[in-house]
């Protein structure tokens, strides 16, 4: 799976931004300090524009935009709808799904990224996101996704607001480093 902060260009070494799946998950070193340091965790809560802004600097700016932290929990996942941009919108529904299996790296495993089919289901068709927005749960199993016990939650991105993601620590043991954390977490979203 592709790091969607950081998508790269093997044949350039250089770093794409992402051109739809921009600040919908956060970076993997903020997420494995907050899973171990509570005091960072309720900073990141409080303030997310500074905290990202210092922990990421090949991320898109964050000036002028909004952060929400949504903290996943035993019991409800939270997916992130991106924002549907003004100069994507007139692209042909096969090329945003190309951009959005790109960026998403196809996974399909509602882990971290709503499927780029039902993202794209969501942008061309508004009933299908009013349902997503308001029962994600039914609506990713009526479009046969595997579903496990968990509720799952969705919200919007908007041109001002970017909710990202805390998901609930997969170790469960705050005694784990930072380090073995993170590498956990880089090699999630290896190249």
């Amino acid at each position: 799976m592709r790091h969607i902060g950081t998508i790269m260009n093997h044949a350039s070494n250089h770093f794409a931004i992402p051109q739809l799946m921009d600040w919908t998950i956060l970076p993997a070193k903020v997420i494995a300090r907050a899973w171990v340091d509570s005091d960072f965790k309720q900073e990141l809560i409080n303030h997310p524009a500074t905290i990202l802004q210092e922990a990421s600097s090949r991320w898109p700016s964050a000036k002028n935009k909004s952060f929400i932290i949504v903290e996943d929990s035993e019991s409800i996942r939270h997916l992130i709808l991106p924002f549907f941009k003004t100069s994507l919108k007139s692209l042909p529904r096969e090329r945003v799904l190309e951009i959005l299996k790109f960026e998403t790296g196809e996974d399909t495993s509602l882990k971290w990224f709503l499927p780029a089919e039902a993202i794209a289901k969501a942008f061309f068709d508004q009933e299908y996101k009013k349902e997503l927005l308001q029962d994600a749960s039914m609506a990713l199993k009526r479009c046969g996704y595997v579903m496990d016990d968990l509720r799952y939650r969705v919200v919007e991105n908007t041109v001002d607001t970017s909710h990202l993601v805390l998901p609930i620590n997969p170790l469960g043991n705050r005694d784990r480093t930072f380090q073995i954390l993170h590498e956990s977490l880089i090699g999630e979203f290896s190249c």
